[in-house]
């Protein structure tokens, strides 16, 4: 991809770093109540992570600066750069801005675009739900109903048994079937599947040591992971919810698709955000050696790129691959960051727009939430109109919070990073050095 011109208009969003896990957090409504933590499950000693619970690992960061300087020649122009306010976002918009050599930068934090509902610090919410939580949960039966599992079911089971062994609550196979509960979230042995999926790839990706029962391969970190994306598949996508959650972004995007000139917007939120806007637009992707298809993976670092020219605007899935196959399969550690590029769409933006008004008019007050986004942030909103909704103290805390875990990243790093060459071979995005 060559460097962006005077005349393109460049609108990415991504999600977060890789991070660690809050081991804290209660199954008990959806696997078995009386058995609520996740060490219940296995008896393999969970990963220490060396950070607190859901913040970037230090090689998370460091994958991040990565991907920022290879996207360095299409962040030359007039960049702006949004997150949310939870620590970890912040933490990866200020190592991407490392990371394309753009420091000092502004990061303007905005929680109410990354969730209109329920923002981030207890923030009032932008719009009000106007869903009933049985279209939530229809919404996921109808999706449950139609998209397959990534494998069969007992044989996923068996994998992870033979990598974290059997816990407390017994094994996997007796847990309850999948249902949906009374929040639209699936419950079973899905849920586990999920969650130990995330620990062990999140653990391989920062070098955090999971004392496993044996070492999984390459592709069985990628099988695993599968749950994870299929689980956020039957739940997010084309719900309600979802839809209305990430209204505002959208309007976000769209509106800077539409500003004249060139230059690049930058946001950095969450897989749900990344959710939303498949639905608004109606998006999918493949992202091997992710399972993809219906699955729409969403693994830390990736993001949707949106790219208006004169000809048009063209749609691209960006994304890392942190583990590789090694001899026989084994599971290596690729810590460039560098980011594969995969094809979504060429279109109009008046295509673009008219798919979006016609998805928001499918979800009970999505199109009400959009209207309301573009009154409080006029289109071809500024940097500063964003910023007069956020607390003064809330931007100053994240980017002490932001500053403190890349220190921490720089501590850790144990060598000078190399610039990773780019291969004409794969599809990536040429790495570019600023």
């Amino acid at each position: 991809m060559e460097s962006s011109s005077s005349s393109t208009r460049d609108v990415f969003v991504f999600r977060h770093c890789v991070r660690s896990v809050d081991y804290k957090k209660s199954f008990a409504s959806l696997v078995l109540p009386a058995y609520a933590l996740e060490s219940d499950y296995t008896n393999a000693s969970l990963p220490q992570w060396g950070v607190p619970p859901e913040w970037c690992t230090p090689e998370g960061l460091r994958l991040l600066e990565g991907s920022g300087a290879q996207l360095a020649s299409l962040l030359a122009h007039g960049v702006e750069w949004v997150s949310d306010t939870v620590a970890r976002d912040g933490a990866s918009a200020l190592a991407m801005v490392r990371g394309a050599g753009r420091e000092p930068a502004a990061v303007t934090y905005a929680p109410r675009l990354f969730d209109t509902l329920d923002p981030d610090m207890g923030g009032a919410p932008l719009c009000e739900a106007e869903f009933t939580p049985a279209e939530v949960r229809q919404a996921v039966r109808q999706r449950l109903q139609s998209i397959p599992m990534p494998a069969a079911l007992a044989h996923a089971e068996a994998l992870l048994t033979g990598l974290i062994g059997t816990g407390r609550a017994g094994p996997l196979s007796d847990i309850p079937p999948t249902t949906v509960n009374a929040v639209g979230k699936l419950t079973g042995s899905v849920a586990i599947l999920k969650q130990f999926a995330q620990n062990l790839f999140y653990a391989f990706a920062s070098g955090v040591t999971y004392h496993t029962l044996r070492p999984p391969s390459a592709d069985e970190y990628f099988q695993l992971l599968a749950w994870q994306h299929w689980v956020r598949s039957v739940q997010s996508i084309d719900n309600p919810k979802t839809a209305t959650e990430n209204a505002a972004l959208l309007h976000a995007v769209l509106s800077r698709l539409q500003a004249p000139g060139g230059g690049a917007s930058v946001f950095l939120g969450h897989d749900g955000n990344l959710d939303g806007l498949a639905s608004l637009l109606e998006l999918q992707w493949e992202a091997p050696p992710y399972r993809s298809g219906q699955l729409y993976p969403t693994p830390p670092g990736s993001g949707l790129h949106f790219s208006r020219k004169e000809s048009g605007v063209t749609i691209s899935f960006l994304y890392p691959t942190p583990i590789s196959s090694g001899v026989h399969g084994a599971a290596m550690r690729n810590e460039s960051g560098l980011l594969q590029r995969s094809h979504i769409a060429d279109t109009t933006l008046e295509e673009l727009i008219a798919t979006s008004e016609r998805q928001l008019h499918r979800f009970p007050g999505a199109w009400e939430c959009y209207t309301r986004a573009s009154d409080q942030w006029p289109s071809r909103a500024t940097t500063a109109s964003l910023n007069s909704n956020v607390v003064l103290a809330t931007i100053i805390g994240i980017s002490v919070v932001g500053s403190f875990l890349l220190h921490i990243y720089i501590f850790r790093r144990s060598r000078q990073r190399h610039a990773p060459t780019w291969d004409r071979g794969h599809d990536s995005i040429p790495h570019k050095l600023p």
